[in-house]
């Protein structure tokens, strides 16, 4: 189904998945994962441990054709904001906001994350969603 059809689509939404988030001895954070049912598109929300409140924003968060969902873990903060779920595409360039010398970063079009000079990270991490449905990150270095 074409990006077009996705974003026209009359959206019927099922939880699909979960990704969970830790750090050593426990769990900080979940992105979950939901399908539509008439389309396919899946749509993501993150949650900090506490966060109780359910989603507002499901299907309203449609990927474009070459988007994933992907969550950052940035190193040089403390857990539980060590990490945050983003939008990614090949040749996307980004700045993100920490306090340590990585800021500027790339996406490469096999949807890995380099420094805008074109060096692996050495405080970052990306990591797709999609590859970890059901599965834990721990998120340390």
């Amino acid at each position: 189904m074409s990006v077009k059809d996705r974003k026209s689509c009359n959206h019927k939404f099922r939880y699909y998945s979960v990704v969970g988030l830790a750090v050593p001895g426990h769990v900080v954070g979940t992105i979950d994962l939901w399908r539509c049912l008439n389309c396919g598109s899946i749509d993501a929300n993150a949650r900090r441990i506490g966060d109780t409140k359910p989603p507002s924003t499901i299907g309203w968060n449609i990927l474009d054709e070459d988007e994933k969902w992907a969550i950052l873990a940035c190193y040089d903060k403390k857990a539980p904001n060590n990490w945050e779920l983003i939008r990614i595409r090949p040749n996307l360039k980004f700045e993100h906001n920490c306090s340590g010398p990585e800021r500027q970063f790339e996406i490469t079009k096999e949807y890995n994350l380099i420094l805008q000079n074109g060096m692996k990270p050495e405080r970052h991490e990306l990591y797709l969603a999609e590859d970890y449905m059901e599965k834990t990150i721990l998120l340390v270095k």
